[in-house]
């Protein structure tokens, strides 16, 4: 059995530039003419990197957790909320993706709004497919919440985090 619990993550920002120009259409020769568009990389302001994250107590697998779950419009249920998460832990790691839409919301309306202070919803993903990772510091899962801004059950999210207790 495994006796030490890793969780790696990598992160990327490009920022990408899309210029317009128009051009006679030469090839028919009646004087139409087609919009182009050219997109760039702009690399001087990309930003990448990653780290591996090694749970603090290496006496069981439990500390690299996590579970599927539906996010509503409700006050925002906290992470120790989760049944794979039953007890209050202190968080290194978070990780949240939406999977997909649960009833009626279009993909594009899907949204889940982080609160690390348990108050103020500072962090949001928007989208199916949409995801973020969140180093933190020992923030205890009762006090970490999410929640949408639509109307009813949202959408499903994966939650996983690695705790330290």
């Amino acid at each position: 059995m495994a006796d030490k619990f890793f969780a790696t993550y990598t992160c990327s920002y490009s920022p990408i530039t899309d210029d317009e120009y128009t051009i006679a259409d030469k090839l028919t020769g009646n004087g139409t003419f087609r919009q182009n568009s050219v997109k760039s990389t702009d690399e001087c302001h990309a930003i990448g990197g990653g780290m591996t994250i090694k749970s603090s107590v290496d006496t069981t697998a439990g500390n690299v957790c996590g579970e599927d779950s539906i996010v509503t419009v409700t006050g925002g249920a906290t992470l120790n909320a989760l049944g794979e998460v039953a007890a209050s832990k202190n968080v290194q790691l978070l990780a949240i993706k939406i999977l997909s839409a649960d009833g009626t919301n279009a993909d594009a309306d899907l949204d889940c709004l982080i609160a690390l202070d348990g108050t103020n919803y500072e962090i949001k993903i928007k989208g199916k497919g949409a995801c973020t990772v969140i180093p933190v510091n020992g923030i205890s899962t009762s006090t970490i919440k999410y929640k949408s801004t639509a109307s009813g059950n949202v959408c499903n999210v994966r939650i996983q985090l690695v705790h330290d207790n």
